[in-house]
């Protein structure tokens, strides 16, 4: 009985091991196969990386949709418009793919990223001017854009035209102010005489309102044209 005990004693023990060498060796397969595996990540990883490298930032603006606003344009909207020197120039923007180009204000923080990073910009900022084919010449190709008007009106030392509630009105209505209406009020004669052939901002400030209407208009040589309607002011 003691011996046949023993004998079953020493079958389990060799049971155990093999069933341990078993394990260990499943193990062992088993680790392979992961670094087998990380290894296969770590070359994803370093095609990834050789493709991220061979990024060419010079080629950033065929991607993304907006690039800076030529440096003659700029000069050609603050001589005409007299854009306040504090004004970030550097911030205007036009869409490459757009052929009636439309200038955009983009903040501070994209516009430094626009040309340096990956990121492709779909819609972004505050429409400024926009192309404009005039008839007459003029000094400039662009108009204000009814969108910017709330902006540009604190920051344009020209084309700004003050109107008395009664004439403004007028203009909304009829869409015209003629230059003999306009004796009514001396300071409107003189802002009106003030400004150049080409897009204005009309502003009237009602006692009761706590911010001005703005309209966008056309100044020729003898009227004020409305360029925008109602609901356009209304919306801005």
């Amino acid at each position: 009985e003691q011996s046949t005990t023993t004998s079953s004693s020493s079958s389990a023990a060799a049971a155990a091991a093999t069933t341990t060498t078993t394990t260990t060796d499943s193990n062992n397969n088993n680790n392979n196969n992961s670094n087998k595996m990380d290894e296969g990540n770590d070359e994803d990883d370093d095609e990834v990386l050789e493709n991220d490298s061979k990024f060419d930032p010079s080629n950033e603006f065929e991607q993304c949709r907006f690039q800076p606003l030529a440096k003659k344009d700029v000069q050609e909207l603050v001589s005409f418009f007299g854009i306040r020197e504090d004004f970030p120039l550097e911030c205007l923007f036009v869409r490459s793919q757009e052929k009636n180009a439309k200038v955009y204000m983009l903040g501070r923080g994209l516009s430094a990223c626009i040309g340096t990073s990956r990121l492709k910009i779909v819609h972004s900022g505050i429409k400024l001017f926009e192309l404009h084919n005039a008839a007459s010449r003029i000094d400039t190709k662009y108009r204000i854009s009814q969108e910017g008007a709330l902006l540009l009106e604190s920051i344009l030392t020209k084309q700004v035209i003050t109107m008395p509630p009664e004439l403004f009105k007028q203009l909304l209505s009829t869409k015209v102010v003629r230059a003999d209406e306009m004796f009514v009020d001396k300071t409107l004669v003189e802002t009106f005489s003030a400004t150049r052939h080409g897009s204005v901002i009309v502003k009237c400030q009602p006692k009761d309102c706590p911010k001005p209407i703005l309209a966008i208009g056309w100044r020729s040589a003898h009227k004020i044209d409305l360029m925008v309607s109602r609901e356009q002011i209304q919306c801005s």
